[in-house]
């Protein structure tokens, strides 16, 4: 059963409304110049209405496939901005603990709002008309995925599934990965090629993994001898070492892993796959999960028990 809300959840449209809220909150601070501790207080009884609101929703604006939420639309919208806003506001405790000084700065809470204020306002209205594509590719997308043994489940974070959402908004990039609300993003695109669409769920799903077990840790054998194999000149939208970062070079090759032997993969990357030859099995050993993800099959279940489809407070437990 839902939660009992006797407020009014908000029904405007939500990537507006979170920069109001935001600004409200900065000025509030400014303007009346409170105490951080009654400012720190507020903000986690936000939080908390937040939270609730989440709950509440949740079920009834998103649907989860193989252990990942996807929503789409203006409900898509609300699933993204609920997620910043829950990340960037302070951890909810009962009314009475932690009353002490606050555990970030006021002048770095103001910082990451208005971080968050910036990506907001990057985000342009538009209409809703590819929420179908996007919609057909998240599941052609988790089929691969799925064919390729990887089970969605070791996508969580956190104990958190990941929530994919097509809202109807442009931004500079067709889709990204946001590393703490812990949300692919999927922006409205004139783009109606469904194996590009696929290409990127599946290319924002190789961030994922990378920022989960890769960041910062020795690459896997299977991956370096990938490396070295390949020729940058052979595959310049792939590997430019010279202007991409290591986590985009793997998401690429990511994509590129899952989508073989797939014909929305020979669509898009035929000329690729014949240029590899030798290095086909090399992709394919580089990216099975147990190259990949390089975990025990007990920790493996205990992320897959953590997830509830209903949606519970655990689910979005502090790190």
């Amino acid at each position: 059963m839902g939660a009992q809300i006797k407020r009014k959840i908000e029904t405007r449209e939500p990537i507006q409304w979170a920069i109001d809220f935001l600004e409200e909150m900065i000025c509030f601070q400014s303007e009346e110049n409170i105490e951080p501790q009654l400012w720190e207080q507020l903000l986690k009884e936000k939080k908390r209405e937040l939270l609730e609101d989440f709950f509440t929703l949740t079920p009834s604006i998103a649907l989860f496939h193989q252990g990942l939420g996807y929503s789409e639309g203006l409900d898509g919208g609300r699933i993204l901005a609920m997620r910043i806003l829950m990340d960037i506001l302070p951890p909810y405790r009962a009314l009475g603990c932690n009353q002490g000084k606050p555990a970030v700065g006021i002048v770095h809470r103001l910082k990451i709002f208005q971080e968050a204020i910036v990506y907001l306002k990057s985000l342009h209205l538009t209409d809703e008309g590819d929420r179908t594509l996007w919609k057909n590719s998240f599941f052609s997308a988790v089929k691969m995925l799925l064919r390729n043994n990887y089970s969605p489940y070791l996508f969580h974070r956190g104990g958190r599934p990941v929530f994919i959402v097509a809202p109807p908004y442009r931004e500079k990039t067709a889709a990204c990965y946001l590393l703490n609300p812990h949300v692919i993003v999927l922006y409205s695109l004139p783009e109606k090629n469904i194996a590009k669409r696929i290409y990127l769920v599946l290319h924002e799903i190789g961030h994922l993994i990378f920022g989960k077990y890769m960041a910062g840790k020795p690459l896997p054998e299977t991956l370096l001898a990938l490396f070295n194999s390949l020729d940058p000149r052979d595959f310049p939208e792939l590997i430019r070492p010279s202007s991409q970062g290591l986590a985009e070079i793997f998401a690429n090759l990511f994509a590129l892993a899952i989508m073989r032997g797939t014909k929305e993969g020979n669509e898009l990357f035929y000329k690729q796959y014949n240029k590899m030859r030798d290095a086909l099995l090399l992709l394919r050993k580089a990216f099975h999960p147990d190259s990949i993800f390089q975990i025990t099959a007990i920790e493996a279940s205990l992320e897959h028990l953590t997830y509830s489809p209903r949606i519970n407070p655990g689910v979005l437990r502090q790190k």
